[in-house]
């Protein structure tokens, strides 16, 4: 579940998937999760750079 919403038909399930799966545009190659704004992206990956170099 991307965002806890319930369906009691299949294909109205589908369709707000691909309306997640078409928010989502970034990914993070460290940890793959995903953000919808790049800036937020850039953000999460500089953390990760100061958990690895300190």
């Amino acid at each position: 579940h991307l965002c806890g919403v319930e369906f009691s038909h299949n294909i109205s399930l589908k369709a707000h998937i691909k309306k997640h799966m078409d928010e989502i545009l970034y990914k993070c190659d460290v940890c793959c999760q995903y953000f919808i704004h790049f800036s937020v992206l850039e953000e999460h990956i500089r953390a990760h750079l100061i958990e690895q170099h300190g």
